[in-house]
Parts: C-alpha cells; sequence; structure tokens
C-alpha cells in the first residue's frame, strides 16, 4: 500500500495525520476519529488509509462504503482506490 501511494506522489503524511493515525484505537477500528482540516489539507487521505486498511484486513468478502460530495469526483475515487490497492 505503501508503494502504491508513492506511485501517486503520497511519500509522507503530513503531521497532524500521522498523529490522527498514530491515535490509540484509530488503526485497530476501536476508536472513531472526528477532524477538521482546511480544503486541500489532507483529509480524504486519512479517510482512505484506514479504508483500505479496514478492506485489506477483511479479505475477499470485506465491504466499504466512502462517501464523496460531488457526483464528478465518484470516478476520480474509484480510479485511485483501484490504483491503491492493485
Amino acid at each position: 500500500l505503501v508503494a502504491n501511494y508513492a506511485t501517486l506522489g503520497i511519500t509522507a503524511l503530513h503531521a497532524w495525520q500521522a498523529e490522527a493515525l498514530a491515535l490509540d484505537g484509530v488503526l485497530e477500528g476501536g476508536r472513531a476519529l472526528v477532524y477538521v482540516a482546511p480544503t486541500s489539507g489532507g483529509k480524504s487521505l486519512v479517510a482512505e488509509v484506514l479504508l483500505l486498511r479496514r478492506l485489506l484486513a477483511g479479505g475477499a468478502q470485506a465491504k466499504a462504503l466512502f462517501l464523496v460530495p460531488y457526483k464528478a469526483d465518484v470516478a476520480q475515487k474509484g480510479v485511485r482506490l483501484r490504483k491503491l490497492l492493485r
């Protein structure tokens, strides 16, 4: 997964992203995470990491729902997630 993010030009997290993901229980799914950042601040990346981690841990039968605010974003997000999961 890290290598696939690197192919998209993402090689490091912002400090706030790393801190949020490192909070006890967040990556394991036992704790909810609420965060606020400005537009283009990296919120979607945190959501992607949590979603992809859960999908990869769940195996072939795993399912997830990723909401995006605009119809135009749906195709773009689908392409990106497929690239990350190959």
